[in-house]
């Protein structure tokens, strides 16, 4: 099949959406497919390298950290994607190269999948001072833009759950995105050694680590305040950038933390492994994730995560078995204290939680589910001719009662 992957963000930007987009790519090349990427650059000027096209565009930090608005798109650089004619287009981001998938879809009357990857629920802080209009928006909005899809992906059954309540009248398959988990295999005990000393970890401390970017919507500040109350203190390294990290910075310095909470800043997505290889625990307090690609990184490294209840963790993580998720300071306690005094507990979690990712999350499943859903959706929109040209999926029974394992 020829695919044209469609998205806003694009390496070398580190986040997860990319992570999705770079992994899918290389899963669907492996399998023997044909695919190119559309994407925006981080300038005004348009143009294609290796089998990528640019589009010009414009930044929009003012909205949200690192997001650019595309200019319009060069005819030269559309009429090329034309005449590569694809069999079916993957959209990944709602905003400006969306609009370009549609129309690419439509011209070349093949079906257009969209996965949803944000729960732009939790970030209308970033667009709106009042939450109600925000939600309001983002549920519109939502529903406008995926009913004019073919089908939807989504990462788990959290999001699933957020666009049937949407109103979504599109089937939604729940595949959730794969890494290579050999990535965070390798030798580990020279790299987290020099690491650990780099920040002053002692080899008895305990090392807890959080790697993602630092927004309002992770609740980093909660996870602070209830360490900053624990005895002993323990040694937490935050790895990522964002908007919220001199405000984390100083709450760390307010609570007297400075020496115990670490900032190792943005990392390069080769890097991260390391990071991984240098903690003992993942932590997090966020209730803002799709799925959390990160969660599954550390897994893959046989960290134990330590995770506030959410429901992106469903079927990910099993209590005392691959993890644990705390829903009060007496469970995160508690659960710490588990995992600080029995280091044999801590490496037998690990290896489940890697053992988890290579049945569950890896690219190679990740696209070959993907695969199946392109070749049943370009099989179902070509058996729907409208009398007026257009094509919908045929069978409105599935209303999003779809998953795909």
């Amino acid at each position: 099949m020829r695919i044209l992957i469609t998205t806003d963000t694009f390496a070398p930007v580190i986040n997860g959406v990319v992570t999705a987009v770079v992994n899918l790519k290389t899963g669907l090349e492996a399998e023997g497919h044909d695919v190119r990427i559309l994407t925006l650059s981080n300038h005004i000027c348009s143009y294609s390298l290796d089998k990528v096209w640019y589009i010009g565009s414009l930044s929009a930090d003012l909205v949200y950290p690192q997001a650019r608005v595309g200019l319009p798109a060069p005819r030269r650089i559309i009429q090329e994607i034309l005449a590569w004619k694809p069999d079916v287009v993957h959209s990944q981001s709602e905003l400006s190269t969306m609009w370009l998938a549609r129309i690419i879809a439509r011209r070349c009357s093949v079906p257009l999948i969209h996965t949803y990857h944000t729960v732009y629920e939790d970030y209308t802080h970033y667009f709106s001072s009042n939450r109600a209009i925000g939600l309001k928006i983002v549920e519109m909005g939502s529903r406008s833009i995926l009913n004019k899809t073919t089908a939807v992906i989504v990462p788990s059954k959290k999001v699933k759950e957020t666009l049937l309540r949407y109103g979504v009248n599109k089937p939604v398959f729940i595949v959730p995105t794969g890494i290579h988990p050999e990535r965070y295999y390798g030798e580990k005990n020279a790299v987290r050694e020099k690491l650990r000393e780099k920040f002053g970890i002692l080899p008895e401390e305990t090392l807890l680590l959080y790697v993602g970017r630092l927004g309002k919507e992770k609740n980093i500040g909660e996870l602070l305040s209830l360490l900053s109350d624990y005895s002993p203190h323990l040694k937490l390294l935050i790895v990522g950038g964002g908007p919220d990290q001199k405000n984390l910075q100083e709450a760390a310095k307010t609570a007297g933390m400075s020496e115990n909470i670490l900032f190792a800043g943005m990392i390069t997505h080769e890097k991260i492994p390391d990071y991984y290889a240098a903690g003992d625990i993942f932590v997090s307090a966020s209730e803002s994730e799709s799925q959390g690609l990160t969660y599954i990184e550390a897994m893959a490294s046989g960290l134990p995560l330590l995770c506030k209840k959410d429901d992106c963790l469903c079927n990910v993580v099993e209590n005392g078995k691959n993890g644990f998720t705390w829903a009060s300071r007496e469970e995160l306690y508690s659960c710490l204290n588990r995992l600080i005094n029995n280091s044999l507990l801590r490496k037998q979690i690990g290896r489940e939680a890697m053992q988890t990712v290579q049945k569950k999350y890896t690219v190679q499943g990740f696209s070959l589910s993907c695969i199946e859903i392109y070749q049943r959706m370009i099989q179902s929109y070509h058996n729907s001719d409208l009398s007026d040209g257009t094509r919908i999926y045929p069978d409105r029974r599935f209303r999003g009662d779809e998953e795909w394992r």
